[in-house]
């Protein structure tokens, strides 16, 4: 595989993965597996803290109002994961292509030891 075209199905797998994590990780009803699944979100959430405290309640949990910097971490979240995610998709092909080549290669001779 050309060098350009393994680039471009890094990016289109990385794209693919990261979308597709972000559909399942909303679509879910569970916060921890949400959290692992968009962990670049959680880490800049951890990061920027949960915002002014509003009020804590009679069972002792505190509530935290929004700020407008939480639906830029989605964002930036999301734009992060891309690079990372063709990363891996990117090794994912290389080790393919080696494994392959190493097959196509093993059999190559086998085929002329007979």
């Amino acid at each position: 595989m050309s060098s350009s075209k393994t680039f471009f199905v890094s990016v289109a797998g990385g794209f693919i993965i990261a979308t597709l994590l972000h559909v399942v990780a909303f679509s879910i009803n569970n916060r921890t597996i949400s959290g692992t699944l968009l962990w670049q979100d959680t880490l800049f959430f951890y990061v920027t803290g949960p915002g002014p405290l509003l009020f804590v309640d009679k069972q002792g949990t505190p509530h935290y109002e929004g700020t407008p910097i939480i639906p830029l971490i989605l964002a930036f979240g999301y734009v992060v994961s891309l690079p990372v995610y063709s990363f891996v998709t990117f090794l994912f092909l290389k080790i393919f292509a080696l494994a392959t080549r190493g097959m196509g290669n093993s059999r190559s001779k086998t085929t002329t030891m007979r």
